[in-house]
């Protein structure tokens, strides 16, 4: 009786290694995104990609920037002062441009020949009986402040700022500026990976010690992984 052999055919062959055993096919990384810090105007924000297998890395998400409203006349300007319009931020309320109103045009003032009455008594008898009349004296203009606003002292995320409105005729009132919460001045301090921890950079505020987390490094044992290392966020000016 002739003993038979199965040969595996060379797709069988191809599936498994030198000592038979099965390989294992090559990992994908499939990244899922999530949002760690959502931007503002003018910080930038955190997105976080992570695999199924554990691996992941960041990026920045870039400011979206200021959007101008349209210019306000916080101080209308009148025939004999100067007035002042501001433009704002419609996102975080920040103040972007300040510009100075010229006076406006002074109103043409009605002759004496423009007056009918005057006119109407060009006969002798006429003025005779009417005799010469009076001029009243104008009345006094009331003063109209005129108010131009400085920032004495800006405000941080920790101290109200004050802001000051002073008139060319030397009234004056302030009023305080809300906390700015993006105006931080941070401090970077790095975090070496380990074999089993990951390694980041920590961004503490010196003022009010808000921190957060960035910068992430994989540990020593998966350095393999891709990973993407975003720009240190400068201050809020």
């Amino acid at each position: 009786m002739v003993a038979s052999e199965t040969i595996p055919s060379l797709n069988e062959q191809a599936e498994k290694g030198g000592n038979g055993s099965k390989k294992t096919p090559k990992h994908e990384h499939l990244y899922v995104a999530t949002t760690e810090r959502e931007a503002t105007c003018t910080l930038a924000g955190l997105r976080k990609l992570t695999c199924s297998c554990g691996d992941f890395y960041t990026e920045s998400i870039p400011a979206v920037g200021h959007v101008a409203k349209d210019w306000d006349d916080v101080v209308p300007a009148t025939e004999k002062s100067y007035g002042t319009s501001q433009r704002m931020c419609a996102v975080c309320g920040a103040l972007l441009d300040t510009k100075v109103l010229i006076p406006l045009e002074p109103s043409p003032t009605p002759s004496a020949s423009s007056n009918p009455s005057s006119s109407a008594s060009g006969s002798p008898a006429a003025s005779a009986s009417t005799g010469p009349t009076a001029t009243p004296s104008p009345s006094p203009t009331p003063h109209v402040h005129n108010y131009v606003s400085y920032i004495v002292t800006p405000a941080t995320c920790t101290t109200k700022g004050v802001r000051s409105y002073i008139c060319a005729c030397g009234s004056s009132y302030a009023e305080s500026i809300d906390l700015d919460l993006n105006f931080h001045t941070y401090r970077a301090t790095f975090v070496e990976p380990t074999d089993t921890q990951q390694g980041y950079t920590v961004y503490t505020c010196t003022r009010c010690n808000y921190s957060y987390k960035d910068n992430y490094l994989m540990p020593l044992t998966n350095q393999g992984g891709s990973v993407e290392i975003t720009p240190t966020p400068s201050p809020t000016p």
